[in-house]
This record gives C-alpha cells, sequence and structure tokens, in this order.
C-alpha cells in the first residue's frame, strides 16, 4: 500500500469517527435536554384515577415474516379531571399482552390546559419522552 492512499485511508477514518463522535454526543444532549424538560413537566402536570373501559386488540406485524403475526393492545381510559370534566382517550402505546384489563384503574396524567392529551403514567412515560 503507497503511503498516500495509506494516509486517505487514515483521513478516512479519522473524519469519519470524529463526526460520529460529534454526532453522537449531539443526540445524547439532546436527548437528556429533552428527558429534563419532560420531567419537570411531570411533576406540574394533575393526576386523576382513570379507569380501563375498553382494550382494542390489532393484529400486527412485529417484523417482516408473513407468519410474525401478532396481538397489540391499545386500552381505553376514562377519567375525570379536577374540574369534573369526564374525558376518554385511547392510549398510544401498545402491549403485548395486555398491560391491563376492563375494569382496573390506572393513574391518569394530564395537563389542565389541554386534558384531552392525557397520558398514562408508566414508566415508559415517566422516563422515555413519548410525550
Amino acid at each position: 500500500m503507497e503511503s498516500s492512499e495509506w494516509q486517505s485511508n487514515f483521513l478516512m477514518l479519522y473524519l469519519t469517527g470524529g463526526v460520529s463522535l460529534v454526532g453522537g454526543a449531539a443526540l445524547v444532549i439532546y436527548n437528556v435536554r429533552s428527558l429534563v424538560n419532560f420531567r419537570r413537566r411531570t411533576k406540574t402536570l394533575a393526576r386523576a384515577s382513570g379507569l380501563i373501559t375498553k382494550l382494542d386488540g390489532r393484529q400486527l406485524r412485529l417484523n417482516s415474516l408473513p407468519s410474525e403475526l401478532t396481538y397489540v393492545y391499545f386500552p381505553t381510559i376514562r377519567f375525570q379531571t379536577a374540574s369534573g370534566q369526564t374525558l376518554e382517550f385511547e392510549f398510544a402505546q401498545g402491549t403485548t399482552p395486555a398491560a391491563g384489563k376492563v375494569g382496573e384503574t390506572v393513574t391518569v396524567l394530564y395537563d389542565a390546559s389541554r386534558p384531552r392529551d392525557a397520558r398514562v403514567e408508566s414508566f415508559m412515560t415517566l422516563w422515555f419522552v413519548i410525550w
């Protein structure tokens, strides 16, 4: 291998690694800031007791194999805001198996100014940004 070819390959590797490192650091900073902002915001959200009124099971393909169909369950939850308004929403985060049963109660988080954007209080909504 010639010296100039070796130097060119080394430079390409160095630049690729540097760009990857900077890009990765930027993503980490962005995600940490998003998580901190979300955690700060959840402290100001109202909480209410919600009731699972329905479980909608949808058959979804989880990968490219035609035989790999599974049911993913999306709960519908009814809750009452502090002002007395009764609302119902379908939780967008489906699970397999179902994360609850019809008739079970869950804790609902909502912004009093936008109660229709409610979410179930869970590990995923508290620690991952899915709001």
